[in-house]
Order: C-alpha cells, then structure tokens, then sequence
C-alpha cells in the first residue's frame, strides 16, 4: 500500500525468551523444513492486527492507544511462554505456536482494549475469540508436517521463560519475499499500579 501502512499491535518478546524459542524452533526446522517457520525477529504476541491502513487512519490509532495507555493503570503482571499448539487444531494444523498465559489474564484484557481502542479509530473490531499465543511456523500443506513431530508437539510443554508484561508496541509490517520485516512505530509503557497491603 503505496499511501498506507500494514501493522499491527503486540508485546515485544524478552531477548533471551527469544533466543530460547529460536533454539527449539532450530531443532523444529531440521525435522519440518519444509513449513515456513518465524524468524527470531518477528517472534511477538499478536493483540490486534490492523492490517493495511492510510497514513490518516494509522494517526488515529496511534492517538487513541496514547491516550489509552496515559490514562489507565495496570496491576503489575508476568507472562508465561510455555507449551504448544497449532491452528485449527493439530489434525489438520495451518499454524503452528507456542503458548503464552499469564497470572491474571492481562494479556486478553490488553487486547480487548486494543481492539475497542482501534474500533473508535475506524479498524474493524475482531470476531473471533482471542487465544493469546507466539506464531512459531505457518503451513502450506498438513502433509508437510511429519506425524512424529505432531505427536511430540502433542506431549510436550516446553517452557522458554517469563517476562513482566510493561510495554505494548505498534508494530509496522512490511513484506518481502524473504519474510515480513518488522519496524515498532510507538510503545506504550503500561502505568502500573502499586498493590495494597
């Protein structure tokens, strides 16, 4: 989009929390390579994609999430980057992830108000359920996925780190033949507030 811009909201990835998922998606690659697996850049939890947007839209959002983000306030929170799944389901994947939950489900409020947030600056609101998670590989063909590894990805619960939740980002998305390439254009710093004793 020559007069736009593809983007969408998320929570960045702790470095070293990457470097685990990139490991384990090294060993994945070997024995699947033929899915189109996520680079350790693009690794992020999605809270709202906006899609391709005018640059006069792409303003209103990022006004609506400042103001959203300076006025309210936040309890203090941990998320979880463990266990495994895919899209649809395992029996015929489309997308492959690792899980992501947190101690007092602050990430789907986030993304709720993400999503009413966007709505008030003319994105569309979303209609599926929101299922927090970390996009690990996309697939093009079930076939493609050895029955083994499913199997395995079935029983395991690997666990690759937690991180305080303190910053949502808006993120620009550009595609190439190679992979999307990623650009934050604003974080958010989430006001938190001091628990009573």
């Amino acid at each position: 989009m020559s007069n736009g811009v593809r983007c969408f909201v998320c929570i960045e990835i702790d470095p070293q929390i990457r470097a685990c998922l990139r490991q384990w998606i090294g060993d994945m690659k070997k024995r699947a390579p033929r899915l189109k697996w996520v680079g350790e850049d693009a690794l992020h939890v999605t809270l709202k994609f906006c899609g391709a947007i005018p640059y006069s839209r792409l303003y209103q959002v990022e006004s609506v999430l400042e103001h959203v983000f300076e006025t309210r306030t936040f309890r203090p929170s941990t998320i979880d980057f463990s266990g495994m799944g895919a899209f649809p389901g395992l029996r015929k994947p489309r997308v492959l992830w690792a899980g992501v939950s947190d101690e007092n489900g602050l990430v789907s409020r986030l993304a709720a108000l993400v999503d009413e947030s966007c709505a008030n600056a003319g994105i569309p609101e979303e209609t599926r359920p929101f299922h927090p998670h970390v996009t690990v590989a996309r697939v093009g063909n079930a076939g493609d996925v050895p029955l083994d590894l499913m199997k395995e990805w079935n029983r395991s619960g690997g666990e690759w780190g937690r991180m305080p939740i303190d910053t949502v980002t808006l993120m620009r998305s550009e595609l190439f033949p190679e992979g999307p390439r990623y650009t934050p254009l604003d974080k958010y710093r989430l006001q938190t507030k001091r628990e009573v004793s």
